[in-house]
């Protein structure tokens, strides 16, 4: 994640400025009432933001959370999931779309790195309801990894790896 993002001419972020941006982008689209939940994955998995509630929490407090998330060398998407999964099922609204958003290059180098494996959890939890999109970042990210992890959680995968891509996508 502290690689370039795409070609200097498409876009000179790195991949962490590009999910920093787009999470500030999201919270910029959240309506009243929306819930929001951040979890951080790199040799483990640890909750930034749990249970943020538009237009009730601090949005000040929110942003300064982002702007202090920083990238490291490891991607254990398993207890990434494991941990989204686990959140999401706490706060589940059967009124509302539940959906976990995994931001990810999807090079999977710490904990399973096997997508059959890791998506096991997420098939389970889609029964549930709580569907699973991912945001593949930069042009070099494992999009069959990914697409494997999507598919089983029944969600959809995107692409960004420019400011445009981030600008639309989020």
């Amino acid at each position: 994640m502290n690689d370039r993002a795409g070609t200097s001419s498409l876009s000179s972020k790195l991949k962490i400025e590009l999910v920093k941006d787009g999470l500030t982008s999201t919270i910029k689209q959240l309506k009243n009432g929306d819930i929001l939940n951040i979890v951080l994955f790199s040799s483990d998995a640890r909750t930034l933001v749990e249970n943020y509630i538009q237009g009730d929490s601090d949005e000040t407090a929110l942003n300064k959370k982002i702007d202090s998330i920083s990238a490291t060398d490891s991607t254990n998407l398993e207890a990434g999931l494991i941990k989204a999964y686990e959140i999401a099922t706490k706060y589940y609204n059967h009124e509302k779309k539940n959906r976990v958003l995994m931001v990810t290059d999807a090079m999977a180098n710490v904990g399973s790195t096997n997508p059959s494996l890791i998506a096991k959890s997420v098939i389970i939890d889609n029964e549930e309801g709580i569907l699973l999109s991912g945001i593949g970042i930069g042009f070099d990210y494992d999009a069959a990894f990914l697409e494997e992890l999507t598919d089983a959680g029944a969600g959809n995968q995107f692409l960004v790896a420019t400011d445009a891509d981030a600008e639309s996508i989020f």
